[in-house]
């Protein structure tokens, strides 16, 4: 009977190395990237929505911040998150937003339920602008505006 063929799809990068090890035991690895940036991730469209009228700016993936840093200066990206509060969902994304040295919000809950908590527990908080996918679950904007708040949704990355 032949061996089974195993194959691990990674959808973010791996090392060589780590590419090399898996060959040696018998699993090919290829890595793909299913997301890309967006057109609407331009320099004036991120200064733009950066800099609007809003209590704050939702950010539930690294992705979202990456994208906004490759077109923006650091120090710029710095002084628009400083400016507000900024939320994050997990940890991965409060370091990528920590590396613009900006200090998000986490909340215990690392999910949409979560953070929709943490913001109904900021009054002063009542439009945000939220930086996402063009694939999303609708349940984070969905609770959030149920609960009287103006949300943005800007997509910057497929």
């Amino acid at each position: 009977m032949a061996q089974a063929e195993i194959k691990v799809l990674f959808t973010r990068g791996i090392s060589e190395e780590e590419i090399r090890f898996a060959r040696t035991n018998g699993i090919e690895a290829t890595v793909r990237s299913f997301t890309r940036s967006v057109t609407l991730a331009s320099e004036g469209r991120a200064r733009d929505r950066l800099s609007s009228n809003t209590d704050g700016f939702i950010f539930t993936s690294a992705k979202a911040i990456s994208v906004i840093a490759e077109v923006l200066p650091a120090e710029e990206i710095e002084g628009f998150l400083d400016a507000k509060t900024v939320f994050a969902v997990g940890d991965e994304t409060a370091k990528k937003i920590q590396q613009c040295k900006a200090n998000p919000i986490v909340p215990n809950e690392q999910s949409a339920s979560g953070l929709v908590k943490e913001i109904l527990n900021r009054p002063k908080i009542q439009h945000l602008t939220y930086f996402c996918s063009k694939i999303r679950r609708p349940g984070l904007v969905q609770a959030l505006r149920s609960n009287g708040l103006a949300i943005v949704e800007e997509v910057v990355y497929d």
